[in-house]
């Protein structure tokens, strides 16, 4: 869920202004707007800032504030503007430092970046121009240690022309109609913003002056570069300054170099529109010139991230100690199972090697085809003796009864009296117990594909009660035997 509110904070030399901003659609609102102003003694040690801004936090805001934005005063960062080779952000941010380090002669390490594209005209091969704003890491380190001190744990961290750029937007006061000039004097920087007609910034600069007439003599020279490096097809056709401490002689210098008369924007105190600038950016999600990303994470990220990989450690150890439960589990049942096999391995070679002992030098692999080996030659002297059964004779007759016979259950009560085969036909003649004894009987006998019952009588002997050993149920059988050149057992054998 996107944040709704932010603590956007203006930190410069001489105070720090900081504002509670709300979004709600597409307006955004200040509900509170504070100042704190400090003497140098302060700014150099901050212990003494840090308790004061602690303390206002504490009583503004009870509950925890969700979200900070430090906007940087012009006096912390430099401004230049850099060519790039490249367009695409990240490969701008692998080579930004070292090209500044060439250029200027600036140590990479010592320094923080952050950068604003300009516009190129839409030729990648061209790269891209940048304005690039570089701080003191070790100071702005510091800087943002005494912040976390405080309780505030800066999201992100901005030059203040780049949250200025985000508050003219949202104002709407930038225009996509004709290139104009931003002008602000705080008393201690005078700041200087030209974009064009579409709303790109082409020029930003900051500039430390603390008396009005450092503010004139910056505002009389530098203002005329500007407009030269700006171009005649860019050149401003409205300006715009903050009021707050911008006096009318500074007006007057400015229309005389632009030659447009300067008009007074809504917000006259232009570190309120820093504060509130930041928050908005942090807010909108959109492209913010961060000095955090150049290895300078929020402590509070850092925190967060530390928890997630304790989770993921957590999860990963969990989920290897469910595995080995699992293959635990597994490997007892794949236990169990090899032994089962085992044992009916033995019972195997016990049944098929009577007398013989089992060799233990041997894999279960081995046994099982040796035991398949006999099976088989077994079966094939079975065949062989079958196949010396000449097709059609009694004996063939003979035999057939007696495997259908051996069908029946191996406790089946059945006497034979007489068994007499011819070529093709059986009589049979005996006894069984009772009725369910005759139907099983008659039921393994139709089951055979070779027999066919021609007819059959039952009669009742003894005295006919049924817990009487002596009573029984005669039979006399005639049946007929299919004679074929190859039994269906050779068939199946020759098959496999």
């Amino acid at each position: 869920m996107a944040e709704s509110k932010c603590l956007g904070i203006h930190y410069a030399r001489d105070a720090l202004t900081a504002v509670m901003l709300e979004r709600q659609g597409d307006k955004s609102t200040i509900t509170d707007c504070w100042q704190l102003p400090f003497s140098s003694e302060e700014q150099l040690g901050l212990n003494e800032f840090v308790s004061e801004l602690s303390g206002q936090i504490r009583e503004r805001y009870p509950n925890k504030v969700s979200a900070t934005a430090l906007s940087l005063g012009g006096r912390l960062y430099q401004t230049v503007q850099h060519h790039s080779d490249f367009v695409e952000t990240r490969q701008i941010m692998q080579t930004l430092r070292y090209d500044i380090e060439v250029e200027f002669a600036t140590d990479a390490d010592a320094i923080a970046v952050s950068f604003q594209k300009l516009p190129n005209g839409g030729n990648v091969e061209d790269g891209c121009d940048l304005i690039v704003h570089t701080a003191r890491r070790d100071e702005l380190t510091s800087l943002l240690e005494g912040f976390e001190a405080a309780g505030v744990d800066a999201l992100i961290a901005e030059a203040d022309l780049s949250s200025w750029m985000h508050w003219l937007k949202d104002e709407g006061v930038l225009r996509e109609s004709e290139s104009c000039l931003y002008l602000a004097w705080t008393a201690e920087t005078l700041y200087l913003l030209a974009v064009d007609d579409k709303c790109n910034p082409l020029l930003a600069r900051s500039y430390v002056c603390p008396s009005v007439e450092q503010a004139s003599e910056v505002l009389g020279s530098e203002l005329k570069r500007s407009l030269i490096m700006l171009g005649e097809e860019s050149q401003p056709g409205k300006v715009y300054y903050h009021s707050e401490n911008f006096i009318p002689d500074l007006c007057k210098l400015v229309q005389e170099a632009v030659g447009v008369t300067p008009a007074e924007l809504s917000e006259t105190n232009v570190r309120k529109a820093f504060a509130a600038g930041v928050a908005i950016g942090y807010l909108n999600g959109g492209e913010v010139a961060d000095f955090r990303l150049d290895g300078l994470e929020p402590h509070s990220m850092v925190e967060s991230r530390k928890r997630g990989y304790y989770g993921l450690s957590a999860a990963i150890i969990l989920f290897f100690l469910a595995l080995s439960f699992v293959m635990q589990l597994n490997e007892n049942r794949f236990v169990k199972v090899q032994n089962q096999v085992d044992s009916e391995i033995i019972q195997a070679w016990q049944d098929t090697h009577p007398g013989q002992k089992m060799p233990r030098n041997q894999s279960a692999g081995q046994l099982t085809r040796d035991i398949n080996n006999l099976y088989a030659n077994l079966r094939k002297q079975k065949l062989q003796q079958e196949s010396q059964v000449v097709s059609g004779s009694a004996s063939r007759t003979f035999m057939v009864a007696l495997d259908a016979l051996n069908s029946l259950p191996e406790k089946f009560d059945l006497q034979i009296d007489t068994l007499r085969t011819q070529a093709e036909v059986v009589n049979i003649s005996g006894s069984v117990p009772e009725l369910a004894d005759q139907i099983a009987l008659e039921a393994a006998l139709k089951r055979h594909e070779s027999i066919t019952i021609e007819n059959w009588d039952f009669t009742q002997s003894g005295s006919g009660n049924r817990n009487d050993p002596t009573s029984r149920r005669q039979f006399n059988m005639a049946m007929k035997v299919a004679q074929e050149s190859k039994t269906a057992n050779q068939d199946k054998d020759e098959n496999e």
